[in-house]
């Protein structure tokens, strides 16, 4: 962990102002154009679209509204510190060392509790900073998110996460299993229909299995007799 911070802190990830190229603007090629919108807000997207001679006529539209060069404008995600995303990877951390604790104890399942408010608070807050989108929050429309006040009410029911986050087949890895059968999303009568799939593939699945087995015991028996004779 102590690696992972001081690489969060390092200045690599800081923002790097855009230096204008050392030249006269008639022979800026493609990609210098390119890097300039960017470096004012124009949006990467519509710049991929654009060829070299494309890139180089916005950026002399530029140059004819006066006010050259425009001022620069950093991405939305620069206002991010090394000092909060340090405390994102901390709080995350805190979170699942209680979650996963043997035995979990009441002590436990609160401190989880106050750790997912507090790792939900700053995942919302730098998200303000990403996108100026105010509703709804982050974590209301994704799933894992919103589902860690769930796993924490599950502690007192179940004790650790590792008793029902367990990859097999016994914990969440039926949904690797299950979700190829719900190619079209839940619909009407979806949960007969998935068991119903599901337990055909499983019967097929275990007759192939069982004549695979007959076959190879039917070969060696035979290589038996065969050797056998020769002898």
């Amino acid at each position: 962990m102590p690696w992972t911070y001081s690489c969060l802190d390092s200045a690599k990830f800081g923002y790097t102002p855009y230096t204008l190229p050392a030249k006269p603007l008639n022979q800026w090629n493609g990609k210098e154009c390119g890097l300039f919108l960017v470096s004012r807000g124009i949006k990467g997207v519509s710049i991929s679209m654009l060829n070299a001679n494309g890139k180089k006529g916005m950026v002399a539209d530029m140059v004819t509204k006066g006010d050259w060069p425009p001022n620069e404008i950093a991405p939305g995600a620069c206002g991010v510190t090394g000092v909060e995303l340090e405390t994102l990877v901390w709080r995350c951390h805190s979170l699942f060392k209680f979650l996963f604790a043997e035995p979990n104890r009441v002590c436990h399942q609160n401190a989880a509790g106050s750790h997912t408010k507090l790792l939900l608070s700053i995942i919302t807050k730098l998200d303000r900073v990403h996108s100026e989108v105010t509703m709804p929050n982050l974590y209301e429309v994704k799933y894992n998110f919103i589902s860690l006040n769930r796993a924490v009410r599950l502690l007192s029911r179940f004790g650790g996460a590792r008793n029902i986050q367990e990859g097999g087949v016994d914990g969440e890895g039926v949904v690797k299993m299950l979700r190829p059968l719900t190619p079209r999303g839940l619909k009407q009568h979806f949960a007969r229909n998935l068991m119903n799939s599901f337990h055909r593939d499983q019967t097929m699945e275990q007759l192939c299995e069982e004549v695979q087995n007959a076959v190879s015991n039917a070969n060696i028996d035979g290589d038996r007799e065969e050797g056998s004779m020769v002898q």
